[in-house]
Order: structure tokens, then C-alpha cells, then sequence
């Protein structure tokens, strides 16, 4: 198991202190948004502790803008698509999270996109109506905000990158067979299949599958095959942990408190298939006051299974298409 290294008291101490932070910005974010925009809270969160090390590669200034300006365009559009036909809306999709994972992943080793993608399925996945759209928009752009003083506050004085996002995005500097620009076509794609599906199932926790594919989806078809295999096994092990936890050996009051303890450990992981062991773990906690435990289950490994379709078929798609191309350009210089 990949743990936090050299894992000393003041470190345990400090990851103890954080997970409360999280958790106590979370519920307040909660309280003054409504709990429809709970999961912005864990975005913004998430995304102020990436912006403490890393940018968005652009000079500060103009990040904080686009950081700003991407949360807000993110809660308008999301209820927007919810409210259009489901055709208009997944066009709707397909364009805006090209447009979000293109303009944030100047840098894809980074992953800096992960907060603005993670926003756009959490708020697609968490339908409000017109009565609470104000109140989105709102959180939204608070949410960004808040990220964009962090990124500010943790990078103006060691600014390295002084690249304007108008220079990144003008029509000379884009290259249609660089990896970031055929990463952001195969997330958008990808995305708004899965978003159709959900809405097509319309049912509850639709959302998984779109989670999914959010996370399956790497530059490299390896890195997608590799996690689709990690994450199906992590999945079914962390379903089975589950039932042994909190159906067998676990009494009902103590659901808390081994959920916190479950939290807390996760914060010392960071391998990939350990980390998606815990968050199956999670996943089922949180669904049980939805559905009962089998069906819990089987919707968690059914929406993964449906995922890993989708980012499968796109990422093979992808390297037929590349072996094509490499063909024809062998062909032209025999």
C-alpha cells in the first residue's frame, strides 16, 4: 500500500487537523448555500488545496479571472442543460467541458482541470430547480473566489509562468494533434455521453457513471486501461468491505465515527487503487439512506461497468484513429 512516508505524530496531528477543516468548511458551505450545493463545498475545497502548490500556468492575474469566470460559467451552463431539450443539452456539454478541460490543462501533468471538471459533473448530477438557480449561480461563483485568493495568495510572489491565456488560445498556438487538445476532446466526449446515459436512466446516483469516466479518462490509453482494471477490482473489494463493516461487524451508532476513521486514513493514501477502495467504501455509506444494500451495489459496479465502456471505446477509438494517421504519413515518405 503506497502511505504518506516517514508518517510521524506531528503528521498525523496535521492530517487530523485538515480533515476537520474540510469537514467543518464543507457543512458551513452547506448552511449558506443549501445542501443542493454541498458537493461545490468539496470542490472548492479540493481545489484550494491544489492551488496552494500548484497554478494554472497562466500569469496570477488573469488566473484569478479565468478561475472566477470558469466556476460561474460552470453553475450557469450545468442548470442551463437541465432545463434544454436533452439533444440541445448535450451539445451544450460537449462544448463547454472541451472549453473547461482545454483552457485548464495547459499543464496536464498537473491535472490542475480536475477541480473545474469535478464542479461541472457534481452540479450536472445535482439538478436544482428554477427556485434555486440563483442560489447556484451564486455558490458557484463564492466558490471561485475563494479558490482564486488561494491561488493568488499562495503564488503572486513566486510567480513563475507569465503566459497570457489570450496567447495560449489564439488560433496559431493551437495544435489539433497535441495531447491536450485530443485529451480535452476525448474528456468532453466522454463526459457527455455518460451525462446522456444518466439522463436517459434518469435515476438516482447516475452520476457514478459519470464520475467514472471522469476518472478513467487519461491522456494515454495505457493509463485509462490501467485504471479501468484497478478501479473494477477496488470497487467489488471495497463493495465487499462494505457489507463486512457496516451489515456485519459494525453497530448501527458506530457508523460515524468508522466512516470519519475511514475518511482519515484515506488522507494518508495515494495509490490509485487503494484510494478508489476507500471511496467505493464511501460511496456505499452515503447511498444507504437511498436504496438498500444489493441495490447499492450493484448500481456502484453496474455505473463503473457502463463507464469503463465508454472511456474504453473512446480511448481504443483514438488509437485506431493514431495508428491510421501513422500509416498514411509512412505511406507519403516510402
Amino acid at each position: 500500500m503506497n502511505l504518506e512516508t516517514n508518517i510521524t505524530k506531528r503528521l498525523m496531528i496535521n492530517k487530523l487537523i485538515l480533515l476537520i477543516i474540510i469537514i467543518a468548511f464543507v457543512n458551513m458551505f452547506s448552511f449558506l448555500f443549501g445542501t443542493e450545493n454541498t458537493l461545490t463545498g468539496v470542490t472548492v475545497i479540493t481545489g484550494a488545496l491544489m492551488f496552494k502548490d500548484i497554478d494554472l500556468g497562466y500569469n496570477v492575474k488573469e488566473s484569478v479571472f479565468i478561475t472566477i469566470g470558469l466556476f460561474t460559467f460552470i453553475g450557469i451552463v450545468t442548470y442551463l442543460t437541465s432545463q434544454v431539450g436533452i439533444l440541445l443539452g448535450i451539445l451544450i456539454d460537449l462544448i463547454s467541458v472541451f472549453m473547461v478541460i482545454y483552457i485548464t490543462s495547459e499543464n496536464l501533468q498537473t491535472k490542475v482541470f480536475l477541480p473545474f471538471i469535478l464542479l461541472y459533473v457534481f452540479l450536472d448530477g445535482t439538478p436544482i430547480d428554477e427556485t434555486q438557480a440563483i442560489m447556484r449561480v451564486v455558490a458557484s461563483f463564492i466558490g471561485g473566489v475563494i479558490m482564486a485568493l488561494t491561488l493568488y495568495i499562495s503564488h503572486y510572489k513566486k510567480q513563475i509562468s507569465k503566459k497570457s491565456i489570450k496567447e495560449d488560445l489564439c488560433k496559431e498556438n493551437i495544435d489539433f494533434s497535441s495531447e491536450r487538445f485530443r485529451f480535452a476532446v476525448k474528456m468532453a466526449i466522454g463526459i457527455s455521453i455518460a451525462i446522456l446515459i444518466g439522463r436517459v436512466l434518469n435515476t438516482q446516483k447516475a452520476m457514478w457513471i459519470t464520475i467514472a469516466v471522469m476518472s478513467l479518462t487519461q491522456p494515454q490509453h495505457e493509463d485509462s486501461k490501467q485504471r479501468m482494471k484497478e478501479r473494477l477490482i477496488s470497487t467489488i473489494l471495497g463493495a465487499i468491505a462494505f457489507v463486512i463493516l457496516f451489515k456485519v461487524l459494525v453497530p448501527e451508532k458506530y457508523f460515524t465515527f468508522v466512516t470519519l476513521s475511514l475518511g482519515y486514513i484515506y488522507t494518508f493514501i495515494y495509490e490509485y487503487k487503494i484510494k478508489m477502495f476507500f471511496v467505493a467504501i464511501n460511496a456505499l455509506v452515503a447511498s444507504m439512506f437511498i436504496f438498500n444494500t444489493p441495490t447499492s451495489i450493484a448500481l456502484r459496479i453496474g455505473f463503473l461497468t457502463i463507464g469503463i465502456c465508454v472511456v474504453y471505446i473512446i480511448s481504443k477509438g483514438e488509437e485506431v484513429i493514431s495508428k491510421i494517421k501513422d500509416k498514411e504519413q509512412s505511406a507519403i515518405f516510402e
